[in-house]
């Protein structure tokens, strides 16, 4: 093989090498991540006392049905319940799955689109 010829190759494939290692680096979409949420009694969130108090009951609640969270995510939306984060799950349903098993045991459980970590 000519000299010019076995270059020629060498930087091809050098460069399919560069182009895929550029590739592997860079950024890949987020995974779409589903919370299962308990919720509990309606707040009022212009009253810290009674939004204090409703989060206390729910995650007192909690405790005593076995849930031992590692952190306390608290989910605010249009609904004015308090909501507690319990399971995340990356397919809508194994959170679904999850979801109704807790609401056989009497919670009122459902699922929401998890909210981005950044």
């Amino acid at each position: 093989m000519p000299l010019a010829r076995e270059i020629e190759n060498t930087i091809n494939h050098l460069a399919v090498l560069v182009r895929n290692a550029g590739a592997a680096r860079s950024p890949q979409p987020a995974k779409q991540r589903w919370w299962v949420l308990l919720r509990g009694e309606s707040l009022d969130n212009d009253n810290l006392d009674q939004r204090d108090a409703a989060r206390d009951q729910l995650r007192e609640q909690a405790l005593k049905n076995g849930f031992r969270l590692h952190e306390y995510i608290w989910v605010w939306d249009s609904t004015n319940t308090a909501q507690l984060v319990v399971g995340q799950f990356n397919d809508p349903d194994q959170a679904w799955s999850r979801a109704r098993q807790l609401q056989i045991k009497g919670f009122d459980a459902h699922v929401v689109e998890a909210m981005s970590d950044t």
